[in-house]
């Protein structure tokens, strides 16, 4: 036991974060820079129709941003889930993961046209890939015990949807 405590350790990731506390908040910087840029150009990046890399290059650029400070989101509310405890962890996750979803529809919405049923019709979409992706998640593992290679085609389908 104490020759365990005696060997010096490399530090971790989180520990070399926790030694430069700006560099955590990297994302939030390229995040905020990004949207600097967009406000300062105002629609001409998005206006490059006629050259398609460009508009791939700014497409990219946007999506890896989003992606990227959307899992830092997650990252520091998962801190604070283990700092808070149980219920107030779960709470603080499950609303950063509905503010995440409630700005990019409210994006959308705010941008183009007026359309009223877009806020419904993007939750109605979420709802039916997650419920969908449920379901053939239960079918498969529902079937995995079965290991029944049938050739049947159709009449194999049909024997799956017989379980509801």
């Amino acid at each position: 036991m104490l020759a365990r405590m005696l060997v010096k350790r490399q530090p971790t990731r989180e520990a070399e974060d926790a030694r430069h506390p700006a560099w955590s908040e990297f994302p939030l910087l390229i995040g905020l820079g990004t949207a600097a840029i967009f406000f300062a150009t105002g629609s001409q990046l998005v206006e490059i129709i006629a050259h398609p890399i460009a508009l791939i290059a700014v497409f990219v650029w946007l999506f890896a941003v989003i992606l990227w400070s959307a899992i830092c989101v997650v990252r520091h509310a998962d801190c604070l889930a283990i700092k808070l405890g149980e219920p107030y962890g779960t709470l603080i996750l499950t609303l950063s993961a509905i503010s995440i979803e409630v700005v990019m529809i409210s994006t959308a919405m705010l941008h183009g046209a007026n359309n009223p049923t877009l806020g419904r019709d993007a939750i109605f979409s979420v709802m039916m890939i997650a419920l969908n992706g449920l379901v053939g998640l239960c079918l498969l593992v529902g079937g995995l015990p079965q290991c029944h290679h049938d050739t049947g085609g159709a009449r194999f389908s049909l024997a799956e949807f017989h379980h509801f």
